[in-house]
């Protein structure tokens, strides 16, 4: 299903166009966020979108800040963060396959860029101050 609504948002939408200030004003951004032990899921994303769309056709934003929280602690695989090399990995397969319009974390941005974990007084479940704007994969089109 997301498959055809990136490319009915990239046919909608049309190519990227910023504004002077290098604000975009139409356009298509594919964020994909890269999850630890998941680096072939990213490069088959990435693979998809190359087969489909142009690479001037939308902007790419790969994310790195995903952190475990709650009940990640029950799924092992998910229980950590990505390591700069998975991360760095995601981005050169990207690069290789002509994304060179988008965006790209610094590794630092994954630290702080990322919600920290609080407690609800009187509760001993974990909680989130806030969520952050990424999610697993997300579509924006202006």
């Amino acid at each position: 299903m997301a498959s055809r609504a990136i490319l009915q948002m990239a046919a909608q939408s049309g190519p990227p166009v910023m504004d002077e200030d290098g604000l975009l004003k139409r356009g298509t951004i594919v964020r994909h966020m890269v999850l630890p032990g998941c680096k072939s899921d990213s490069f088959q994303i990435l693979g998809w979108l190359a087969d489909h769309l142009a690479p001037d056709r939308f902007l790419i934003s790969l994310l790195s800040q995903y952190t475990p929280f709650y009940k990640s602690s029950e799924h092992p695989e998910l229980n950590r963060r990505i390591t700069s090399y998975e991360y760095s990995q995601v981005v050169e397969e990207a690069l290789r396959l002509g994304f060179t319009n988008g965006f790209m974390q610094e590794k630092a941005a994954q630290k702080k860029n990322t919600p920290r974990p609080s407690t609800s007084q009187g509760s001993t479940r974990p909680g989130c101050t806030h969520l952050p704007a990424a999610t697993m994969a997300s579509i924006i089109s202006i």
